[in-house]
């Protein structure tokens, strides 16, 4: 690759990916191009038989008289130039906000991207109008550059369906998120709902997208026994401690996130809530003895650092 000296890794990473899904550039050349044929080409029949003085159509090789516009090819080349054109800034735009993400980077994964994964990401990019939309898909495209795997080719299939309104309620609902042993589920409560401004509609609605799953009854249990005195628990920056109250175990009703919500979920940055953290936390009170503290950093292996001293409830 040229003039990539002085790049930083994760920006040298974002040029080789494009530049390995770079056909889709030059698609409106490639569509001007063969038009343009198809143009002389049919001219050269039309001539041949112009006595006939017929609307001529030349599909495949074959010539059938047709009484369509004359300006079919002519058309058809604007219309392909214009759709590659949409497409090409669709692209632009989300590979522009990507480089802003990584731009303060300074390390990345040295897997390479798969091509499938690539080709797929770029014809689905260029779909995508919607600037809340983009900004989703740059962020996606930020992640797997720098951890390939981050998301999945069935994330991708499914937010290619995702509607604005979708990714709005999924980006409200990730506001309230708790994470367990792998779980990511938002709480089932009618007051912490309330508190969210979530209804059930919501949920549904994020069930029908394929992100979470609306069947009420689902619960996390927690298990407490004298091989594990404490479980822990996650919210945003927020790390809860929760040790059992005599040899109860807890089961916490929940709405959990699907594989692909939780792949969106880790790209996406949600905002802390902090009277829904004092109300999850004193509704967690009621059932076990719970303490907290600020999460300071997490590193890649998941390893977390926290403020001490943990404060107690």
């Amino acid at each position: 690759m040229k003039d990539l000296a002085g790049l930083s890794e994760p920006l040298k990473k974002l040029i080789e990916v494009v530049a390995r899904g770079i056909g889709i550039l030059y698609e409106p050349t490639h569509i001007k191009k063969i038009a343009q044929a198809r143009v002389i080409e049919i001219e050269k029949i039309s001539s041949a038989i112009q006595d006939a003085k017929l609307p001529i159509q030349y599909e495949d090789g074959k010539i059938s008289i047709d009484g369509s516009t004359q300006n079919l090819f002519e058309n058809t080349e604007k219309r392909l130039l214009f759709t590659e054109a949409k497409k090409q800034k669709n692209i632009d735009d989300i590979v522009s906000e990507a480089y802003y993400y990584l731009e303060n980077e300074q390390e990345v994964s040295s897997e390479p991207l798969q091509d499938e994964w690539i080709n797929r990401f770029f014809d689905i990019a260029g779909e995508i109008s919607s600037e809340d939309l983009k900004t989703i898909w740059s962020k996606i495209l930020a992640e797997e550059i720098k951890k390939p795997g981050t998301c999945s080719l069935r994330t991708l299939e499914i937010l290619k369906n995702i509607s604005r309104d979708e990714a709005k309620i999924f980006n409200k609902i990730s506001n309230f998120v708790i994470k367990h042993h792998g779980k990511f589920f938002l709480p089932y409560d009618e007051s912490l709902l309330q508190i969210m401004n979530i209804n059930y509609s919501d949920i549904m609605k994020m069930d029908e997208a394929s992100l979470m799953n609306s069947t009420i009854g689902i619960s996390d249990e927690l298990i407490f026994d004298e091989s594990n005195k404490q479980e822990v628990l996650m919210y945003n920056n927020k790390i809860i401690f929760c040790e059992a109250k005599g040899n109860n175990n807890v089961h916490l009703q929940l709405f959990p996130l699907t594989e692909s919500g939780k792949d969106i979920f880790n790209i996406i940055v949600p905002v802390f809530n902090e009277k829904f953290f004092e109300q999850y936390i004193d509704f967690l009170n009621d059932r076990m003895t719970i303490s907290y503290s600020t999460i300071i950093n997490k590193d890649i292996n998941g390893n977390i650092e926290y403020e001490m001293p943990v404060t107690k409830l």
